[in-house]
This record gives structure tokens, sequence and C-alpha cells, in this order.
């Protein structure tokens, strides 16, 4: 194979087997997303034919030596074992594994060479340009077909399977690769539960006079990382888009293609067509077509009932040794014939429907079909009946107002279930449906159980029935909760539309809103109403039926407190609004860089404009030099201070007003306030409306690959001043709206992502006027520094906030994990502060957009926190003192420092400090506030609060600790600002 040019300035991936199924489709998938390819493999001629339509291509080049592999590759694609010794070649790549089970061999030769590897376990994948000879039970299966027409199941059929199709493992093998913190994991694949012969009956349908055999002696396809499977999907957002039905009749087109056939075999296989009618369709009722199955060994027969065109049934005796009828059950759709599985394809289209009956025999009176000369009397099996008969009837009358009662009890629990679901899932109409069946089925089960009281109380107790009589009564209101809960997500749904689509005519928006505050209002109070009575009923029950009530009235509250705010600033005759939008991949103190802005005018309560533009555009308007603030310029170098740069304080607010400051300073206009938000505010709307597509790149932007995608597009020809940031981000803000505007239903979830966002303090705002800022203060979604204060007597109010500014000018903060554990010792004189953060950097080359992680760091604390040590950690363990600046800022005392971590490394900075308390004797009470900073998040997090062991613990907030021993321990709950509450009293 003679090698073709690529495009060197874009990234390079290596699939080794390329050329096989899986590796061709790979090649497809990377090259549509602008990847130059190279396509190392064994060539056949089957293989040949895979990538036929890739050769010549541009950025596609292959290759059968490995050696010939001279550019620095990106990412490597290892398909098959027999190239693991291709390791020390490429250790600076990305690499990943593909095979049907993990192999900790070369998994630990990659660790060991500081390879940035994952591995993926897959098998039973199936599809177009697959090898019939791989050692798969699908290969086989469809070798058997193409080759032999016959399909030969494992035991009686029934055993699950998991095939996998060829497209879908590609979609998983490229989210392994590209995910960000996937090095170093396991991933596992595979298809959609189906029985052997559900899969079987699926080829079935597309092949004239397929045989369907079934072995005993055969062993089931085995899949034994189901749990394994579960995690890998939900970490890499991996989902099956390809039904089994879908995936069996695109591999029969591959199939049955001219060139693919005569690749194989030299011969088409036969479609099925429609059914016509024949002489088969009407078959005498008296001559019955059976199929007998009878246990056999070593060379014992089996007979085959087989019907020819005629209508007639032959029965015919075959060893268990013969070549062309194998052992068990046989499904035949036409008449046999003679070495019928060598026989060409002739294309008939007669098809026969299965013809199965079972043997008769005669049950439960101890007769034989082979030996019936004892027959009961008629008279004796009448009085036999009628006494079941009675019987029956009795038991019915007796029991069947339980009955009765069980399934109304089983429908309305599926009911509820299924409406808090559907509520959740933004699915409103199909969520008001259920919540109205549930209102009706515990209707119903409530008087049945009134009616059965007087009887069956006696048996089961009094109290036993009065609380079944609760727990319907509170289903009941649940339902009618939810209920509640689809009117007002509609109501509110229609005030979104008419706030951001064209209207021909003026709407009424803050009529609307007045409306929605209503329903919301209402079902506000029903679903709390619910969670307080539950709390009074057995929690098995509670915690089964209203399992996702807790969210439902979180977001009910949250949207309750935004309602008085919004309609605040609807009324407001003109509103431009400035739209941050930072990408967190280069940290900085508010979220991320700012490389583009979106501009939001509103009219009367309307959204009239939305545009998007670069923020290089605007600063090149600027006039004049700006001195920056000397941290600035000490760690990023620039001489003078633009919008780009605009936030450097943690503080939104302070940050908010420099932006509208330089706004009008370069722009000229005014602005009446600013929002910020990042990537993650943008991967849970994405999530929410199932992915946008990008006409300008013709790809589709998902929750799962977002990240990858804005890394990958901030490579592809970045230069310093490029617009690749603002053509790509800019394009999907875009691209969002558009998509939010012309959906039908805007969805609960679109609501819920922006509440969620809300909540984990990634969306900031600000506004100029005093009336709409405080409101926004007292909402919590200012973005400044907060301020925590303690009411009670001997109490002393902490405070933590970890602030990241990458300065390193790249990305890396794509490849960066952050670990934090914190441990606070309280005692009557003071309280003891030791933290350990670690910053991992996970890239494994110098090249932009990874390299080193250059981070100027900053730890806002108490203004009374006095320093007793600091060390820095490297990789190796190594420890040094040092000695961070100190500055006052804000009314907190600030501690900073560079940062430096390398690629493929990790640091630890380790600060233990003091804040001075005497606490009273009776009561000690400690108020605790960490500040999320916005843009990350700690992949991991521990926080420790030890106490003296006659310390009684009175009150503590969150209740989610662990306490034993003198301590309360959290983990993993700093996805937010965080306000722990402590109270202490005497044993």
């Amino acid at each position: 194979m003679s090698p073709q040019d690529v495009n060197h300035s874009n990234p390079l991936a290596l699939i080794l087997g390329g050329a096989g199924a899986v590796g061709s489709y790979l090649c497809d998938s990377l090259l549509s997303q602008s990847c130059q390819v190279i396509c190392f493999d064994e060539f056949n001629d089957l293989k040949v034919n895979n990538i036929t339509h890739l050769v010549g291509g541009r950025n596609f080049k292959v290759l059968d030596k490995i050696d010939q592999v001279k550019e620095e590759v990106d990412y490597v694609f290892c398909l098959d074992k027999k190239w693991y010794d291709s390791l020390n070649l490429f250790i600076n790549s990305r690499w990943l594994f593909l095979a049907s089970e993990f192999d900790d061999n070369v998994f630990d030769q990659a660790q060991k060479l500081a390879i940035n590897c994952r591995f993926v376990c897959a098998d039973g994948f199936f599809g177009p340009r697959m090898d019939l000879d791989y050692p798969s039970w699908t290969a086989k299966l469809v070798s058997d077909i193409f080759f032999r027409r016959r399909i030969r199941l494992a035991g009686d059929g029934s055993a699950p399977a998991y095939p996998l199709f060829v497209k879908d493992l590609v979609t998983g093998l490229t989210a392994s690769l590209f995910m960000p913190q996937s090095q170093g994991q396991v991933f596992y694949f595979a298809g959609e539960e189906i029985t052997l012969f559900s899969f079987a009956k699926l080829w079935s349908d597309h092949v004239v006079d397929l045989k369907i055999e079934f072995d005993e002696r055969k062993t089931p396809p085995q899949v034994n990382y189901q749990r394994e499977l579960a995690l890998s999907r939900q970490e890499l957002g991996w989902k099956i888009n390809f039904s089994h039905p879908e995936a069996v009749s695109i591999t029969m087109d591959w199939l049955n293609r001219p060139d693919v056939s005569q690749l194989l075999s030299g011969q088409k296989l036969p479609f099925k067509k429609k059914t016509v009618s024949s002489p088969l369709s009407s078959w005498s009722q008296d001559q019955p077509d059976r199929l007998s199955d009878q246990k056999t060994g070593s060379g014992m027969e089996t007979e085959k009932i087989d019907i020819n065109p005629l209508g007639k049934t032959v029965a015919k005796k075959s060893s268990v040794k013969d070549k062309t009828d194998s052992e068990g059950l046989w499904l035949s759709r036409e008449p046999d014939s003679k070495n019928r599985a060598d026989a060409p394809f002739d294309g008939s289209i007669l098809e026969i429907k299965h013809l199965l009956s079972e043997e008769k025999a005669v049950d439960g009176l101890g007769l034989s079909s082979e030996n019936n000369h004892q027959v009961a009397r008629p008279k004796d099996i009448n009085k036999f009946w009628l006494w079941v008969s009675l019987f029956s009837l009795f038991f019915l009358v007796l029991f069947s107002p339980v009955l009765f009662l069980t399934k109304d009890l089983l429908l309305a629990v599926n009911s509820l279930n299924r409406s808090q679901e559907t509520c959740l899932a933004g699915q409103l109409v199909d969520c008001q449906k259920q919540a109205r069946q549930a209102q009706e089925y515990f209707y119903r089960a409530q008087n049945t159980t009134n009616r059965l009281m007087p009887v069956l109380a006696p048996l089961f107790g009094q109290e036993s029935f009065s609380q079944a009589a609760k727990t319907l009564s509170l289903g009941q209101e649940a339902a009618s909760a939810l209920d509640y809960f689809s009117d007002s997500a509609q109501g509110l749904e229609q005030v979104f539309q008419a706030i951001i689509l064209p209207q021909e005519e003026m709407v009424d928006v803050v009529s609307l809103l007045k409306i929605g505050q209503q329903l919301t209002q209402r079902a506000y109070f029903k679903l709390t109403n619910v969670a307080a009575t539950s709390k009074n009923l057995p929690k098995p029950i509670t915690d089964k039926t209203l399992k996702q009530l807790p969210a439902a009235i979180e977001g009910t509250k949250m949207t309750l407190d935004l309602l008085p705010f919004l309609a605040d600033f609807l009324t407001r005759e003109n509103q431009r609004i400035i739209l941050l939008l930072q990408n967190n991949m280069e940290l900085r103190p508010t979220g991320g860089f700012i490389g583009s802005f979106g501009l939001m005018d509103f009219e009367s309560g309307q959204l009239v404009n939305f545009t998007v533009k670069d923020v290089y555009e605007a600063d090149g308007q600027l006039k004049g030099q700006v001195e920056p603030p000397e941290t600035l310029k000490k760690y990023l170098g620039e001489e003078s201070w633009y919008l780009r740069d605009a936030n450097w304080s943690p503080d939104f607010t302070q940050t908010a007003q420099q932006i509208l400051w330089f706004w009008e300073k370069q722009l000229d206009q005014r602005a009446d306030g600013v929002i910020a938000i990042n990537l993650q505010v943008v991967e849970k709307i994405l999530f929410s409306l199932g992915g946008v597509y990008l006409p300008d790149y013709q790809e589709t932007i998902t929750a799962q690959n977002l990240f990858e995608r804005a890394e990958y597009h901030s490579e592809i020809g970045f230069f310093p001043g490029s617009t690749q940031k603002k053509d790509f981000l800019g394009s999907l803000a875009f691209e969002i709206l558009e998509t939010i505007k012309r959906q039908e239903n805007l969805s609960v979830l679109l609501f819920s992502a922006c509440q969620q966002s809300l909540l984990e303090g990634e969306v900031a705002a600000y506004f100029s006027d005093p009336g709409l800022e405080k409101q926004i203060v007292a909402l919590g979604f200012d973005g400044g520094i907060k301020e925590v204060v303690c009411q009670k007597d001997s109490c002393l109010s902490d405070y933590l906030w970890s602030v990241d500014t990458n300065v390193g000018a790249n990305k890396a903060n794509f490849f960066v994990k952050k670990k934090l554990v914190q441990r606070l010792g309280i005692s009557n004189e003071q309280v003891s502060h030791s933290l350990r953060l670690t910053w991992q950097n996970t890239a494994q080359t110098q090249s932009w957009p990874a390299g080193p992680y250059k981070n100027y760091w900053r730890l806002y604390l108490p203004s009374r926190a006095v320093l007793q040590e600091a060390f820095l950690e490297n990789n190796a363990g190594q420890r040094q003192a040092i000695e961070p600046e100190v500055t006052q800022e804000m009314g907190k005392k600030v501690w900073n420092y560079l940062i430096e971590v390398p690629i493929n490394s990790q640091v630890t900075v380790e600060i233990n400090y003091q804040i001075k308390k005497q606490f009273d004797e009776d009561r000690k009470r400690l108020v605790y506030l960490v500040q999320k900073q916005a843009g990350t998040g700690w992949e991991e997090d521990v926080t420790l609060i030890s106490y003296p062991v006659d310390w009684l613990p009175l009150f503590v907030s969150p209740d989610s600790g662990d306490i034993s021993g003198g301590a309360i321990t959290y983990r993993n709950i700093l996805d937010r600002d965080r306000l722990f509450e402590f109270e202490w009293g005497e044993p």
C-alpha cells in the first residue's frame, strides 16, 4: 500500500488494525472530525475493500509497516494484541487498547512507560466490514448464516446475549479516548440484552430458508461485567444508537452487496420478500404439522418433520452424526434437500410460517397418549369440574375485593412513579396523565379499603388498617401535587416562550408570569405538604413511592424565589445584558477565559436581539492604555489591561463592574447587566436538549463530547490573535438559542439544567440597577465573596475559598484533576486547619493546548487566620517549605503562590493554620463556609471535623456526615458552596 499525503496542521491518529470492521469505521469517524489518520494493518482483499473509499484522501495514509510512521502521533488506537509490542514506539501518544478481555500485562507495561493509556473491553460485535473468521460468537453466527444458511444456538436459545453493533462500538472508543480524565481507566461495552433465539429470528426475517438449530452441549456467550458496563455508560455518557433490527438489516445489506458477496463466496444472500398466497396457507386441519424432538445421545436418531410444497408431511430419520443435520430442534421453512448447507441460494420467496405443535397428552388423570385403553367416565369428569367451578366461584366472591385492591394499589404506585419520572424528564403531558391516573387508582383503593375494614381489621389489626388508609391518602395527595406541578411547569413554559420567541403581537409577559407564579405556589404548597406528611409513615414506603419528590420540591422552591426578580426585570422597558462565554479549560477566577460574549437586548419583557462577538473585536477598539493589576502584569506579562482579562478578581461583583467600564470605554455603549456562564453550564443545557447541530462545523455537539470538541477546535489552526475560540463557542451559543426556539415544548430538563447551574455557582449575575442587584445578592447568585456571621454566643465564623487562575496561556485545565483533604481540629481555645490540595496534570505533551499547568493560586481566609507552616510536595513525594505571599482583599486574608504542575505529574500544597477562639464551657458553636470557584470542582474532597470526645454534638448540618469517635466526616459534597454548622454541649 502506498502512503498518501496528510495535512499536518490537524491532530494525528494512528489506528493499528485500521482496515478491519472496527478500524475502518474508526477511520471514517476520525476523518469526519478533521483528524489526520494513519491506517496500519496486515491487508487482505476484504480489508482493502473496507477502506477503498478513503484511499487518496488528503488526511488519510495507509501503511503496512509500522516503522514507516515518521510523524509524531497524538492518538493510537490498538485494536489487536498482536501490536502490543509497538508501545515503546509511541510513548508520548495517548493510547487506547481494545480486546475482548482485560490484559493487565500490557496495561502494566504501558503504565511503567508512563504512557497515557486506557483499555476497552468489548466482545460480540458485528456489522458491515466484519471478518467472518474472527474468533467471536457473532462472527461465527454470521459466517454460518452466509455459508451454511443455519444458526446453531446454545441450549434452548433462551440464554441472554449482548450483540454490539460495530458503529456503536466506535462511538464508545472515541468517547473513551477523548473524554477528559479517562487515563488509566478500563471501560466496558456491550449491546442491549436479547435472547439468542430472538436474535436469530431477526436474521431469519431477512434470509430465505434459514435453519435455526439448538445444541444443548454448546455454551452460550457470557458477559460477566454488567456492573462495570453500567458504570462505563454513565461515566462516558455512551448509549446505543442502533437497535438490533436496524443493525441486522444494515449488516444484511452489506452482505448482499455484489462486491462483498464475491469477496466472501461469490454468491449473494437472498432477502425475504413479501409473503405471497399459496396452497400452503389453507392446509387441512386434520393434517397437523408437528415437530418432534427427542433427546439424543451418541448414535441416536432424531425425527424431523419437513413440509413439501404440496403440503404433505414427511418424516425423516437422520443420524446425529450427519454432517448436514445437527442435533436438537430444527425449525424449517421449506422442504429439505440433499446437501442443503452447500446448496446455492436460489432466491425463492416461498415463505412458510412456523408450524410447530406439541404432542398431545392427557395431564392430571394418569393417562398416556400411547396407552389410553383406560378412559375416565364422562359422568365422573363432569362431577369433578362441577366441584371445581363451585369452589372457584366461592373463592372469587370471598377474595375478589382483595384482588381488586391489590390491582389498584399496584397500578397507583406505578402511575405515581411514572408521573414523578416524566415530570422531571420534562414530559409534562404524560406527567399530568399519569398523575391523574394515580389519583383515580388511589381513590379506588381507598374506597375498597374502607369497605374491607370491618371484615379484615380484626384479623390484621386496627392500627395496620389506619396506617394503610394514611398511606393511600398520601399517595392521592402526592399525585394531586404532581398534577399541579405539571400545570405550573406548562404555565412557566408559556412565559419562557413569550420571552424568547418573536411574537406577531405584543404579549403581556408579566400577566403570564403572575399566572405561572400562582400555579407554582400551589404546586409548592402541595409538594411540601406531602413531604411533611410522609415523615410520619414508614420510610421504606415513602422512599419507594416518593423518591423523586425532593428534586421536584427543590426545583419548585428555586423557581418561586426567582419569579419576583424575573417579574421586576421584565417590567423594565429596555435592557441590554452582556453574556460572558467563559472557557473553563483555561480557568480564570470567575469561571474561565473570556473568549467570546453575547449581547441580549430585551424590550418590554421580550428578547428582541441576540448576537455573539469575539472578545478581541472589542479589545481592538480600546483607545489608550489601561494599567493592569500588579499580579496580572507579573504573571500574565500584560502591559495593558483589556476586557478579556477583566475577570481577574474572583468576586464577580467587582469583575462585572470592571467589564461594564471596559464596555463603555471600548465600544461607547451602555449595558445594564452582566451574566457569566462557562462550559459546565453549556454541558448541562446540551444534555437537556439532546445535542445541537452546528452547520458551520457539520457536526453535532452533545453533553458527552462538548469538552473534547472544544479542546479539539481550539487546537486546529490556532495562532496568536486567532478567533478559533469565538468561532466554536460563539457558534455553539447561537445554535443553542436557535434550537431552544424551535422546541415545541420546552423541557423541564432545560429549566433543571439552569437551576442546577445556579445552585452549583456556575452562573453569576450583576445588574447596575440597585433594586435588581439587591435581589440577586439575596438569592445568592451574585458570584461575590460571601460573608458568614454567627449570631449566637460562643460561636466562631470560619471561611475558605480556593481560587485558581491559569496563567500559562493554554487549555491545561482540560487535563487537570483536583483533590482536597481538609481537617479541622476544634478545641476550647482555637480551630486548627490542615489543608492538602493536589493538582494532577494528566497532559502527555508540551504542545498547545496542553502543556504545564501554571496556576496563580489564591486562598481566601478569615483575617484572623495565622499561618503555621506551608509545604510544596512534588510528584516524587519530596517536600519543601514555602512562604506564600500575604495580602488583604475584600476583608479577607489572602495567601497566594505560583504553582507549576508539569505534564504527567502532580503537585500538592499543604497549609496549616489556626484561628484563635475561646469557647464557653456550656456551648461551642462553629459556622464554616466553603465557597466553590465557578468552572472547577474537586475530583475528590474529604472534610474531617474532630473535637474532644467528651463534647456532645447537639446540632450537625449538613446531616449527611458520618459521626463517630469525636469526629464528623464528609465526602464529596463540595459541588457547591457549603455552609457547615455545628453545636456541641456537655454530655
